[in-house]
Protein backbone atom coordinates (compact mmCIF):
# COMPACT_ATOMS: atom_id res chain seq x y z
CA UNK A 1 0.00 0.00 0.00
CA UNK A 2 2.64 2.49 0.74
CA UNK A 3 4.06 1.88 -2.48
CA UNK A 4 0.70 2.80 -4.26
CA UNK A 5 0.71 5.94 -2.04
CA UNK A 6 4.65 7.18 -2.72
CA UNK A 7 3.44 6.50 -6.53
CA UNK A 8 0.38 8.59 -6.42
CA UNK A 9 2.33 11.35 -4.58
CA UNK A 10 5.01 11.20 -7.35
CA UNK A 11 2.75 11.21 -10.42
CA UNK A 12 0.80 14.28 -8.39
CA UNK A 13 3.76 16.34 -8.23
CA UNK A 14 4.11 18.65 -10.95
CA UNK A 15 6.77 17.49 -13.59
CA UNK A 16 9.65 19.41 -14.93
CA UNK A 17 10.80 19.57 -18.31
CA UNK A 18 15.08 20.11 -18.60
CA UNK A 19 17.32 20.08 -21.57
CA UNK A 20 21.14 19.04 -20.65
CA UNK A 21 24.34 19.40 -23.06
CA UNK A 22 27.14 17.25 -22.43
CA UNK A 23 30.89 16.38 -23.29
CA UNK A 24 32.39 13.33 -22.99
CA UNK A 25 35.58 11.79 -22.73
CA UNK A 26 36.66 7.76 -22.55
CA UNK A 27 39.82 8.03 -20.18
CA UNK A 28 39.95 4.47 -20.13
CA UNK A 29 38.85 1.64 -22.81
CA UNK A 30 38.62 -2.10 -23.41
CA UNK A 31 40.96 -2.12 -26.21
CA UNK A 32 44.35 -0.59 -25.36
CA UNK A 33 45.68 2.87 -26.53
CA UNK A 34 48.76 4.88 -26.04
CA UNK A 35 46.84 7.84 -26.22
CA UNK A 36 45.73 9.46 -22.77
CA UNK A 37 41.98 10.43 -24.45
CA UNK A 38 40.30 7.85 -26.87
CA UNK A 39 36.87 8.53 -26.69
CA UNK A 40 35.79 11.78 -27.30
CA UNK A 41 31.67 12.63 -27.77
CA UNK A 42 28.86 14.89 -27.12
CA UNK A 43 25.17 14.09 -26.26
CA UNK A 44 22.11 16.16 -25.92
CA UNK A 45 18.92 15.11 -23.35
CA UNK A 46 15.37 16.28 -23.13
CA UNK A 47 13.74 15.01 -20.19
CA UNK A 48 11.04 15.17 -17.64
CA UNK A 49 11.12 14.91 -14.00
CA UNK A 50 8.63 13.98 -11.72
CA UNK A 51 9.85 14.92 -8.06
CA UNK A 52 12.79 12.42 -8.06
CA UNK A 53 12.04 10.19 -11.23
CA UNK A 54 12.87 11.31 -14.77
CA UNK A 55 12.45 9.77 -18.29
CA UNK A 56 14.71 11.44 -21.27
CA UNK A 57 14.88 10.58 -24.83
CA UNK A 58 19.25 11.11 -25.53
CA UNK A 59 20.85 11.67 -28.78
CA UNK A 60 24.74 10.68 -28.25
CA UNK A 61 27.49 11.22 -30.79
CA UNK A 62 30.98 9.30 -29.95
CA UNK A 63 34.16 8.76 -31.52
CA UNK A 64 36.98 6.95 -31.01
CA UNK A 65 40.38 5.37 -32.04
CA UNK A 66 40.51 1.64 -32.96
CA UNK A 67 44.42 -0.02 -33.23
CA UNK A 68 44.10 -1.63 -36.81
CA UNK A 69 44.87 -5.49 -36.88
CA UNK A 70 48.48 -4.71 -38.85
CA UNK A 71 49.82 -1.35 -37.30
CA UNK A 72 48.35 2.15 -36.56
CA UNK A 73 44.43 3.53 -35.38
CA UNK A 74 41.89 4.57 -37.36
CA UNK A 75 39.06 6.92 -35.94
CA UNK A 76 35.91 5.37 -35.69
CA UNK A 77 32.38 7.13 -34.78
CA UNK A 78 28.83 6.54 -34.26
CA UNK A 79 24.94 7.97 -33.53
CA UNK A 80 23.60 6.81 -30.39
CA UNK A 81 19.93 7.19 -30.26
CA UNK A 82 17.65 5.90 -27.49
CA UNK A 83 15.41 6.28 -24.12
CA UNK A 84 16.29 6.40 -20.35
CA UNK A 85 15.09 6.90 -16.70
CA UNK A 86 16.89 9.05 -14.06
CA UNK A 87 16.61 8.64 -10.56
CA UNK A 88 17.90 11.53 -8.33
CA UNK A 89 18.71 11.32 -4.64
CA UNK A 90 20.24 13.37 -1.91
CA UNK A 91 17.62 16.15 -2.41
CA UNK A 92 18.98 15.79 -6.47
CA UNK A 93 22.91 16.47 -5.85
CA UNK A 94 22.96 12.92 -6.86
CA UNK A 95 21.57 11.35 -9.69
CA UNK A 96 21.66 7.79 -11.58
CA UNK A 97 20.48 7.52 -15.25
CA UNK A 98 20.21 4.03 -17.83
CA UNK A 99 19.53 4.46 -21.41
CA UNK A 100 19.30 1.91 -24.25
CA UNK A 101 18.31 2.73 -27.70
CA UNK A 102 19.82 2.09 -31.70
CA UNK A 103 23.55 2.83 -32.19
CA UNK A 104 24.25 4.26 -35.92
CA UNK A 105 27.70 3.89 -37.39
CA UNK A 106 29.01 6.68 -38.70
CA UNK A 107 32.32 5.88 -39.62
CA UNK A 108 33.67 2.61 -39.43
CA UNK A 109 36.62 0.34 -40.93
CA UNK A 110 36.70 -0.48 -44.46
CA UNK A 111 34.60 -3.55 -44.10
CA UNK A 112 31.73 -1.75 -41.90
CA UNK A 113 29.46 0.25 -44.25
CA UNK A 114 27.95 3.04 -42.76
CA UNK A 115 24.73 3.50 -41.79
CA UNK A 116 24.46 0.02 -40.21
CA UNK A 117 22.11 0.11 -36.96
CA UNK A 118 22.99 -2.10 -33.77
CA UNK A 119 22.45 -1.25 -30.38
CA UNK A 120 24.08 0.63 -27.32
CA UNK A 121 23.37 0.61 -23.43
CA UNK A 122 24.59 3.16 -20.95
CA UNK A 123 24.99 2.92 -17.18
CA UNK A 124 25.90 6.35 -15.42
CA UNK A 125 25.28 5.20 -11.49
CA UNK A 126 26.50 8.33 -9.64
CA UNK A 127 26.55 11.86 -11.37
CA UNK A 128 26.70 14.87 -9.33
CA UNK A 129 24.26 17.93 -9.92
CA UNK A 130 24.31 21.69 -9.00
CA UNK A 131 21.78 23.69 -9.11
CA UNK A 132 22.23 27.47 -9.69
CA UNK A 133 19.02 29.16 -9.23
CA UNK A 134 15.70 27.44 -10.63
CA UNK A 135 16.49 26.92 -14.17
CA UNK A 136 20.06 26.20 -14.49
CA UNK A 137 22.65 23.35 -13.24
CA UNK A 138 25.91 21.85 -13.92
CA UNK A 139 26.35 17.98 -13.97
CA UNK A 140 29.70 15.74 -13.21
CA UNK A 141 29.94 12.16 -14.05
CA UNK A 142 33.28 10.68 -12.68
CA UNK A 143 32.68 7.61 -14.63
CA UNK A 144 30.23 5.98 -16.78
CA UNK A 145 29.69 3.42 -18.91
CA UNK A 146 28.54 2.92 -22.48
CA UNK A 147 28.20 -0.12 -24.63
CA UNK A 148 28.26 0.10 -28.06
CA UNK A 149 27.34 -2.39 -31.17
CA UNK A 150 26.31 -0.26 -34.06
CA UNK A 151 27.36 -3.49 -36.36
CA UNK A 152 25.66 -6.87 -35.43
CA UNK A 153 26.32 -8.90 -38.82
CA UNK A 154 30.07 -10.33 -39.78
CA UNK A 155 32.42 -9.62 -37.39
CA UNK A 156 30.45 -7.02 -34.55
CA UNK A 157 31.72 -3.72 -33.75
CA UNK A 158 31.67 -3.85 -30.10
CA UNK A 159 32.98 -0.99 -28.70
CA UNK A 160 33.20 -0.32 -24.71
CA UNK A 161 33.65 2.51 -23.20
CA UNK A 162 34.44 4.49 -19.40
CA UNK A 163 33.40 8.32 -19.89
CA UNK A 164 33.91 11.11 -17.60
CA UNK A 165 31.21 13.70 -18.76
CA UNK A 166 30.83 17.34 -17.94
CA UNK A 167 27.49 18.97 -18.81
CA UNK A 168 24.73 21.97 -18.35
CA UNK A 169 21.04 21.62 -17.67
CA UNK A 170 18.27 23.81 -18.25
CA UNK A 171 15.10 23.73 -17.02
CA UNK A 172 12.23 24.61 -18.97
Amino acid sequence: MQLILSACALLASPPVDYVEAQAHGGIFAEQGSDRFLRALGLAARLGRRWGDVGGFIVSDYATWRSPLVVEGEERQAALNLGVGLELLWLDGFVRSTGSLGASVLLRGAPEDEPGTTGLFLSLDPVAYRWQWGERWGLTFTPIGSTFMVPVLSGIPLVELQFRTSIGGEFSL
